[in-house]
């Protein structure tokens, strides 16, 4: 089964030459089109998932990339899912969780400068992009409307066990299976060892480095489009 690892920052297409300058790991809709395109013929493709969010409308594009691939598409939760990339990981048609995943939603975030139109202007844009979050979790796990924007508006984390339970993931993996395992425990260390062996201070730390990469991303962004800007003026 061929695998594509989604890893750091979901980003725009426009935004790879930066990323890359950077030392990013990341994903974009051209790098996972380009991957389903070179696997269509394949019966079974997946995704292994330790991504901690990004860009609203990439994640939504490669969403819809995934629902339109012709075989089954597994998505493997290897770390944490958080903000764009669960709707990244419902394009899937599977979704399972290793022992210790955590997840986490919450309203679209943004950056913006200029004068109060400008402000106004963003507020709809986040707005309208909650809408549309929304409208996918409500369609792919089947929550109740207001449940999923209080879950949003409060900014909600999940364990595997309660992602289980929200009907955010099919299924938890069985690590007795050595493949699974080996890999894992080989190639997944975003967050050291002795965190990943201490789970009780597991959800503040990872929220801690969530929001530390979010702003990272978000500032990184706002100079993107400064630099766009200036480029027309």
């Amino acid at each position: 089964m061929k695998r594509l690892y989604v890893n750091g920052l979901i980003c725009a297409s426009e935004d790879e030459t930066l990323l890359e300058w950077s030392r990013y790991e990341f994903l974009s809709p051209r790098m996972l089109r380009t991957f389903l395109e070179e696997n269509a013929n394949e019966k079974e493709i997946e995704l292994w998932v330790n991504c901690y969010g990004g860009d609203v409308w990439a994640a939504v594009e490669m969403y819809n990339l995934l629902k339109t691939f012709s075989g089954t598409s597994h998505a493997l939760i290897t770390g944490l899912c958080a903000s764009a990339a669960t709707i990244v990981m419902l394009g899937c048609s599977e979704v399972v969780a290793t022992p210790g995943a955590q997840f986490m939603i919450h309203n679209a975030q943004g950056a913006a400068d200029g004068d109060y139109h400008d402000m106004y202007t963003v507020a709809d844009q986040l707005s309208t992009a909650n809408d549309a979050l929304q409208a996918i979790y409500i369609k792919e796990i089947g929550i109740d409307a207001k449940e999923i924007k209080t879950m949003m508006e409060k900014t909600t984390w999940f364990s595997a066990d309660t992602a289980l339970s929200a009907g955010l993931i099919d299924r938890i993996a069985d690590l007795s299976d050595a493949k699974i395992a080996a890999s894992v425990l080989g190639k997944e260390k975003r967050f050291n060892a002795d965190l990943a062996k201490d789970y009780r201070v597991g959800i503040s730390a990872l929220q801690d480095a969530f929001h530390h990469k979010e702003e990272e991303a978000i500032e990184l962004r706002s100079r993107v489009l400064t630099m766009e800007k200036e480029k027309f003026k």
